[in-house]
Order: structure tokens, then C-alpha cells, then sequence
């Protein structure tokens, strides 16, 4: 999930945009061999990045992108993201991210089922045209299960979702991994664990994320690693040492 770079949300802020390109140049390094997607807010796609006029879509055009809608209004998500959507065939993957707070209008906390019964159909609708088009991401679970359960789990009625936004964190005071986990098997979702406290304790060794990772996969889930917006640019690389060094030969015997 890209950072926010514009620290005081004027233009320009070039030298921040200089950094991320920097920091996605070693990105593409690293996960060469991985599946690597970019969540970010659709606002972001017109700024400047640099002075030459370059555009951010223009930045971030060979990459794989999570849109971030600011709108429940399904006509409008609609139309927002068409432009980046293609019908030619190994283009980079775009998807849509949705959220279900309640604040500022934008989030699906209040809307009715009905909702979900438009945006599984525009989800569709979506698939078979475009080729790009590679589905709904869930960016909040917390406030995704509420809604879940307010409306008596009716996983028929929602879309096919990619996958589910959690915090891993959260599972060690209120075993909500287990909960995840049974949510996301419901209705047939991967699960992104957010893994971006990189000076907390539960880095100082693999075991607990490790016992995390395989507690969902015997429960036959697939799961994404997620490094959240509160990772700033100059950071990014604790997390990936921390793994390369202590946890990726664990990983591979699970």
C-alpha cells in the first residue's frame, strides 16, 4: 500500500516522489519472482511527479494497482475506474478497493445489502469485459465482518473478493485470526496480512508469524503479505531483511 509521500498535500513535492520511485526500482528488484501489487487512492493518479510533467499514472503504469474509490455510488466507481482498464491481453492487473467505515460517505458501513448485490454484479460485469480487471479488495476487515454480520451472513449476495485487508497484530489479544480465517473461507476470499510494524516485538523472531501463516493454510485460505501506508518510504526495507534472514526458510517447510 503506497505511503503518503505529500506531507503537507500541496504540489510539488518532488523530492518525495523521487523517493518512492527510488524505493519502487528496489521494490521490483526484491519481488522479481512475486506477485507485486500497489494499493493507492485514485486521486493520486493525476498528480505531478516530477518536472518534467510526469503524471503518476504515467509512473505507475507497468505496475499492478488497487484503486481506492471514494465513493459507495456504484455508477461512479464504475466510471472511475474504466479509463485504466484495458481488453488486451498481459497488461497489469487493476482492482478495485473498497472499504466499509462510515466515514465521510464514502465507506459501505451504511449501505444496504443491495449494495453488495450491485457491486457483485458490476464485479462481473467487469471480469468478462476487461482483461485487466482483476476483481475487489476488501481494505478494512474490522469493519467488513460488522457488516457481515449485521447482515446475517449472506455470502451469496456479495462479490468474489480477491482478498481481505487484515492486521495480524490483532489476533494476539482478541484471537481474531481464527475469525479471519473462517470469514474469509466463507466467502471464499484470500486474506492480505498487514505486516507493517517493523519495530515491534513480534519481529524480533518468525516463530508467532509463522504459526499465523500456517494456521491459515491448513485452513486451505491463500494469503498475501501487506505492507500498510504507516511504512514510510525510508523503512520499507526492515520488514524484507527481517524475512530474507529469519523467516523464509520457515516458510518453506510449512
Amino acid at each position: 500500500m503506497l505511503p503518503h509521500v505529500l506531507s503537507t498535500w500541496k504540489q510539488p513535492e518532488y523530492k518525495a516522489w523521487e523517493d518512492w520511485k527510488n524505493s519502487l526500482q528496489l521494490y521490483s528488484i526484491y519481488l522479481k519472482n512475486h506477485e507485486f501489487t500497489l494499493t493507492v487512492p485514485t486521486f493520486y493518479m493525476n498528480q505531478t511527479v516530477d518536472e518534467n510533467g510526469t503524471t503518476f499514472e504515467e509512473l505507475m503504469k507497468e505496475y499492478n494497482l488497487v484503486f481506492i474509490v471514494p465513493n459507495n455510488n456504484i455508477t461512479i466507481i464504475e466510471k472511475m475506474v474504466i479509463p485504466w482498464l484495458s481488453k488486451e491481453e498481459n497488461t497489469p492487473k487493476k482492482y478495485i478497493g473498497i472499504q466499509f467505515h462510515s466515514v465521510y460517505n464514502f465507506g459501505f458501513g451504511d449501505s444496504d445489502i443491495n449494495y453488495m448485490i450491485e457491486l457483485k454484479e458490476l464485479d462481473v460485469k467487469l471480469k468478462n469485459k476487461y482483461k485487466n480487471y482483476g476483481g475487489i479488495d476488501v481494505l478494512d476487515y474490522e469493519f467488513f465482518k460488522q457488516y457481515y454480520q449485521k447482515h446475517n451472513n449472506k455470502n451469496s449476495l456479495y462479490p468474489s473478493f480477491r482478498t481481505i485487508y487484515f492486521n495480524y497484530f490483532n489476533s494476539y489479544e482478541k484471537n481474531e485470526i481464527n475469525k479471519a480465517i473462517q470469514l474469509c473461507q466463507e466467502i471464499n476470499s484470500s486474506i492480505s496480512l498487514d505486516i507493517s510494524e517493523i519495530d515491534s516485538e513480534y519481529f524480533m523472531d518468525c516463530d508467532s508469524f509463522i504459526n499465523i501463516l500456517s494456521s491459515i493454510k491448513k485452513a486451505g485460505v491463500n494469503y498475501k503479505l501487506l505492507l500498510n501506508r504507516s511504512l514510510w518510504l525510508k523503512e520499507w526495507f526492515v520488514f524484507l531483511n527481517f524475512f530474507h534472514n529469519k523467516c523464509v526458510h520457515q516458510i518453506e517447510n510449512i
